[in-house]
């Protein structure tokens, strides 16, 4: 295969990004593959390069939407990889997108991680959480008119962006006491993840990895009566997004079972 790993020189810095981006070229030149490593800084369409296949990090910039736009027209799959969900040893990989939930899975995978699942019989909760992804703060404006006034309503701001802020909403950072959590909106994967292992509902988007366990905000959505889903329905969910989990050492695997997954997409 012809594989392309779009990424800036800094992969090869001692970062937890370099060594995994390192670790799968490695890896894919070892296995008889054609690979290249072209920088994303540089990007522009008449650099667009046939191939089987292309590696990206993470999302957000315009330059990778602009590669992902243009390959993702041409047909050509794209692996993208971010910092994992349950052990700092791990990153997430997935096809178009890192928040993804193989249909090739291993059930037993779930237990490499520690992962505890809290299910509450009664929600007491009085808080309203906004959880941030970098860019959310025009869709929750649009929401908070539909919000329950007689619930806290907190902004939380996005691990990497600290100080974004939200006009007449309260900002918080830190730890969070679930119990004192009503349910979260939000499309950011992690905070979403850490809502539902700790027994919060929470309100999403149909995008969401979680939208099969999440509540799908749609116009007659009541943000007062969240629903939460079966205990091993989220059991389910946490399973499938165990096998989207890979440490360094794992790139055998982590290739060919989403080579399986890539067939069984065709």
């Amino acid at each position: 295969m012809k594989i392309i790993i779009w990424e800036n020189l800094h992969i090869w810095d001692n970062s937890k990004k370099g060594k995994f981006m390192l670790a799968l070229l490695n890896y894919l030149k070892n296995a008889g593959h054609q690979v290249k490593n072209l920088n994303k800084r540089y990007y522009k369409p008449d650099c667009f390069e046939k191939c089987d296949m292309i590696v990206m990090w993470g999302s957000g910039s315009s330059v990778f939407h602009e590669i992902y736009k243009n390959y993702n027209e041409a047909g050509i799959p794209i692996l993208i990889i971010e910092n994992g969900y349950f052990n700092d040893e791990y990153c997430s990989f997935g096809w178009e997108h890192h928040y993804y939930l193989p249909k090739v899975f291993d059930k037993k995978r779930i237990e490499l991680f520690d992962i505890e699942i809290k299910s509450k019989k009664t929600n007491k909760g009085k808080k309203i959480i906004l959880a941030d992804r970098g860019h959310l703060k025009t869709w929750f404006e649009k929401l908070l008119k539909k919000l329950p006034e007689n619930k806290e309503i907190v902004f939380r701001p996005h691990p990497l962006r600290p100080q974004e802020s939200m006009e007449a909403v309260k900002r918080e950072t830190g730890n969070v006491n679930w119990n004192e959590i009503h349910s979260v909106i939000t499309d950011c994967s992690a905070f979403g993840n850490k809502a539902l292992l700790n027994g919060v509902p929470v309100f999403c988007r149909n995008t969401a990895s979680y939208a099969c366990v999440g509540n799908i905000i749609n116009k007659d959505t009541d943000f007062n009566k969240p629903k939460m889903p079966k205990k091993e329905d989220i059991e389910k969910y946490f399973i499938k997004l165990a096998n989207s989990q890979y440490n360094i050492n794992e790139m055998d695997l982590m290739f060919k079972n989403y080579m399986k997954e890539l067939e069984g997409k065709k």
